[in-house]
């Protein structure tokens, strides 16, 4: 019997230090600090927060560093109270975690999983259970766990749970409140009303209150949405201890119970299935709009070393989803065997990437916070000069104190992080009209500096189903003449295309892949299951032939291939029916059974974009009926006897050969990454524009013993300008091709890349360098090989984007910088976008979001900038002068020119097409910081040139300064009312007009500010 194991999976283990620190997971790069809590620094701590008055504890809450220092001291990691997380190499947030203790077990959590201290290897690891193994050895869980693995699993895993904390109002409120953002509200706000700003600093009170009570309930009622949408408990049964218990809660299932699946149910957990057929609706986690048949995972497969969900996902039942349909063995139950419970299902991982969305490498938020230390930089000049000047007006103390801040409050504008995330709430919002749907808003932005754009081929760009087109049959004299009605096809090729599938039936509609349900329709024979002791269907021709489907070894994409054991009703002969990609197919049949115009007829159906399934057969005439069951997959599958070609044609969706044009023309390059035929692929992609023209010749790249380039010729319907006519004596005229020889240097012509070649191709920097930039079309590729694909992509500095259908596309839809799932979920495990349009046009309409909100953005930023500066300048003027701006003067440009102006930016709606330029994705930029400086100097130049001027009056009145000697105490609030505060306030308020007009650039991201009618009037 085997025992239950707890592992960290595919994530390496790497001590960094002897026994303080250790790096859990390498791939992620997420690290911890052991440290204890000091008794005699708590004490004193807590003596300088009542003397503080609680600044120190809010210090602390701000900077953790300050926590650590104040209140713990370093330790082993065995003694350790506390876990120091320091975060992920791309998100350093750090976190001080408690430790749970039990007599048995130490353990953390973090992010909602499990980390749990092995004395083996003196380090915590990722509590996981490893599914990692042989068929054979999946199945020796059988039985069920005993009582006492079940206990040890409730500890190690937790309950089946995805329990989304809902934090209460006052939580919130609190944490809201310590964001730096208000923290420094607060402090400007104590500031003016120390300064009595009273009116100003009123409203300003007035406006952070809604915010942060709009966000409060905002951030509230999302946590309640999503608890209610991950929460999900009931009764099922299990095998515990080699028998049926009774009904246990969902809740205390652990990884290793055996689960029994009943009727229609939504699946706890996910779970491998072990015996008998389901029919699962996966759309609430993949989008999946059909319905998949699931079946029994065998006990061995061919070329298969371990169980992998990604790979597998035949065998693969995953939480969330509904099970509406069940097929059990005779006289036995369906079982299930638990992998993964609460948060580390994939329903789990869709909740954790919501409420930990993945961190962006995305230069726009780094440099906002650069350019606003630049700004505090400009303040601390603006504090030395504005000292220099009270000191020589007499001022006391506290004037020049709160003078000098004040400056910080100009410089620095508290409404920055509200008027930045302006642009990307309309976008978001425009979206959702358009029925998309966003679950990380940091990737609007990123959206709009896509350079890739990675496109699945069935289902993305063509249409989800294919049509039959025809059929190839062999004969004793090779192929037979292609029959476009399937009914007609000659024996075997008939009964195989009638037989060799995995269709189920239920409410009398066919359940299954499209592309099956399509080839059995066209057969016009009849389908129906059966319960007996050796079929599980029959197929029945119109003339009465019928065939019982025995055993069926379902499709795998790693084997690229599905077969079936059958036997004809009459004469009780047993065959095994095959059929799979054409390549595979030839590869598993007899030489002499292979036409020798094989691959020409192949090459005519695939260069022109149909789909080609071959099929072949094996007499198993040695075999009975009753033990048909026992024979294994590869038996079935060697030796075969060709049978013919399927030809299916997969068409263009109505919009997408003019969308890949579209992004074309904005300098986007796109790539269909396929799991199909090389060549259907080529075909496909130049029928859409993804080859931008049809002139120029394909080269394939694939791989046996080296890597080989072989010239694709253009299909039929393009003129092809290598081939030659010449004579022959013995037919009147062939035409022979003059085959171009591949140059890496010629940049004019095309590359397509297979999965053997890019396994190969990925392992050698200098051909990875050459070959995937430029390449167009990736066929015959994994789930795998897809999300490498990406992240080699993003290796060479690309931005990278994926638009698949969120079935089999969901790695390489996280990997990629923007990913956008065409599936019917609002908020997809797939990716961060999610298009409930099937079109590809939902891609370029996010695009467009993106360029028009990270523009904007930009815009808006720039415009914070100068208005700062500006209002900066115009303070230091009037400091010059003894003068200042009145409290209703700010409370003026801030409310109603400055938020009007930002929220009018904010609003101006992306241009109708995509240009072929991208905006910066830098604010430390040569354009941005040219515009900004260049803005700065006239404006600057203006205000100094009409302040000199105003004095030059010779009406203009001075505000009279008392000596420092004559007693009476200087106050800038006396001074307000002068000729120099009522100049530049004007003036100053006509340049804040002026600034938005000249920041806010219509084409060619966004369209011109006065189609924003509301907001621009």
């Amino acid at each position: 019997e085997r025992s239950m194991e707890v592992s960290s999976g595919r994530e390496s283990l790497h001590l960094l230090g002897q026994a303080q620190t250790q790096v859990i997971e390498v791939s992620e790069g997420l690290s911890i600090v052991a440290y204890k809590q000091s008794k005699f620094k708590t004490v004193l701590f807590c003596i300088l927060c009542i003397l503080s008055v609680g600044l120190a504890w809010a210090a602390t809450r701000l900077f953790i560093s300050w926590r650590l220092a104040l209140r713990y001291r370093k330790c082993s990691l065995q003694e350790a109270d506390y876990v120091y997380v320091l975060g992920t190499q791309d998100e350093h947030i750090p976190e001080i975690i408690p430790i749970h203790n039990s007599p048995e077990y130490k353990w953390f959590p973090y992010k909602c999983l499990r980390y749990f201290w092995s004395e083996d290897t003196q380090s915590y690891r990722r509590s996981e259970f490893d599914a990692a193994i042989p068929f054979d050895e999946i199945h020796k869980f059988g039985r069920g766990l005993t009582s006492d693995q079940h206990g040890e699993g409730l500890i190690r895993f937790g309950p089946n749970i995805i329990d989304v904390p809902v934090r209460s109002y006052t939580w919130l409120i609190f944490n809201e409140v310590l964001h730096p953002f208000y923290v420094f509200q607060v402090f400007s706000m104590s500031l003016w009303y120390a300064d009595d700003y009273y009116v100003y600093a009123t409203c300003i009170l007035l406006m952070a209150l809604f915010a942060a009570s709009t966000a409060v309930y905002q951030t509230r009622k999302n946590m309640v949405q999503l608890a209610s949408m991950a929460h999900y408990v009931s009764d099922v049964s299990i095998i515990r201890d080699d028998r049926e218990q009774d009904r246990i809660p969902t809740t205390d299932l652990v990884p290793g119970d055996i689960l029994v699946i009943e009727g229609p149910m939504t699946l706890p957990c996910d779970c491998v299935l072990l015996t008998g057929q389901c029919v699962v609706n996966e759309s609430a986690l993949t989008g999946e709009s059909l319905p998949v048949v699931k079946v029994g995972l065998p006990e061995k497969e061919p070329g298969t070393k371990a169980f992998n969900p990604e790979i597998h996902t035949k065998y693969a039942l995953f939480s969330g989803t509904e099970v509406i349909l069940t097929r059990p063995p005779k006289n036995e139950k369906i079982k299930a065997l638990v992998v993964s419970t609460g948060f580390n299902t994939s329903k789990g991982l869709l909740v954790r990437s919501i409420l930990f969305p993945k961190p962006t490498k995305f230069k726009f938020y780094r440099d906002s916070f650069r350019f606003v230390g630049f700004l505090f930089l400009l303040a601390c000049f603006g504090l030395g000069y504005s000292i220099h000047l009270y000191l020589g007006f007499g001022a006391s103390v506290g004037t020049i104190i709160k003078r000098c801040l004040d400056l910080f409050t100009i410089v620095v504008p508290p409404a920055l992080p509200i008027a930045m995330t302006m642009g990307t709430a309309f976008a978001i919002s425009r979206l959702q009209k358009q029925q998309i749907y966003c679950i990380s808003p940091v990737r609007v932005n990123v959206s709009g500096r896509v350079d890739f754009m990675c496109f699945d081929k069935t289902g993305t760009l063509t249409e989800e189903g294919l049509d039959v087109y025809g059929a190839k049959s062999m004969t004793s004299d090779g192929f037979h003449n292609f029959e476009s009605d399937l009914s007609k096809c000659p024996s075997p090729m008939l009964e195989i295309l009638s037989s060799c599938h995995s269709l189920t039936r239920h409410d009398g509609k066919f359940l299954g892949d499209l592309l099956e349900i399509r080839m059995f329709e066209a057969t016009r024979w009849e389908f129906e299951e059966t319960h007996d002791n050796n079929a599980t269907s029959y197929v029945r021709s119109p003339q009465g032939q019928e065939i019982a489907i025995l055993k069926k070894f379902d499709f795998s994409s790693l084997l690229q291939r599905m077969s079936v054991i059958v036997a004809d009703e009459k004469t009780n002969r047993v065959s095994g029916y095959v059929k799979g990609s054409p390549e595979k197919i030839e590869e598993l049949c007899r030489p002499e059974t292979i036409p020798a115009n094989f691959q020409q007829v192949l090459s005519e159906y695939t260069t022109q974009g149909y789909r080609v399934i071959g099929c072949a057969l094996r007499n198993l005439d040695e075999i009975s009926v009753e033990n048909s069951r026992e024979i294994p997959r590869d038996f079935v599958e060697r030796d075969l006897e060709f049978a013919g070609l399927l030809v299916m044609q997969n068409k263009l969706k109505s919009d997408t050969a003019q969308t890949i044009l579209n992004l074309n023309n904005a300098n986007i390059l796109s790539v269909m990454v396929t799991g199909d035929n090389p060549l259907t692929a080529v075909n496909v992609a130049q029928k859409c524009h993804i080859y931008p023209t049809s002139m120029r010749p394909v080269f394939l790249c694939d791989f046996a013993q080296k890597l080989e380039f072989t010239y694709i010729p253009p299909p039929p319907t393009f003129q092809d300008e290598n081939v030659v006519q010449v004579e022959n004596q013995v037919e009147n005229s062939v035409q022979v091709e003059i085959a171009p020889v591949f140059n890496m240097q010629d940049l004019h012509s095309e590359l397509a890349v297979t999965g053997r070649s890019f396994d190969h191709i990925i392992q050698d920097p200098q051909l990875s360098k050459e070959i995937l930039p430029r390449a167009k079309v990736f066929s015959r590729m994994s789930p795998l090989q897809k999300a490498t694909l990406i992240e080699k992509l993003q290796d060479r500095g690309f931005t990278v984007g994926m638009c698949g259908d969120g079935a089999n596309d969901c790695g390489a839809l996280k990997a990629a910088d923007v990913g956008l799932s065409l599936s019917e979920a609002e908020a997809s495990v797939a990716a961060p976008f999610t298009s409930k349009n099937p079109s590809i046009k939902s891609l370029y309409d996010l695009l467009r979001e993106g360029r028009c909100a990270l523009s904007g953005s930009i815009q808006i930023f720039k415009y914070m900038a100068c208005y700062s500066l500006i209002q900066f300048v115009t303070v230091l003027l009037l400091y010059r002068t003894g003068s200042r701006l009145g409290d209703w003067q700010f409370l003026f440009i801030d409310l109603v020119l400055i938020l009007p102006l930002v929220f009018s930016m904010g609003r101006t709606e992306p241009n109708t097409h995509l240009s072929r330029a991208k905006p910066t994705g830098s604010l430390i930029s040569l354009s941005v910081l040219v515009s900004v400086i260049c803005q700065m100097i006239i404006m600057i130049g203006f205000q100094i040139g009409i302040y000199l001027y105003l004095i030059e009056q010779p009406w203009y009145v001075a505000p009279v300064i008392p000596p420092p000697d004559s007693g009476i105490a200087y106050d800038p609030r006396d001074m307000i009312a002068c000729h120099a505060t009522t100049v530049l306030f004007l003036f100053a308020n006509f340049q804040y007009v002026i600034v938005v007009l000249a920041f806010s650039i219509g084409k060619p991201f966004r369209k011109p500010i006065y189609t924003n009618r509301k907001s621009s009037t």
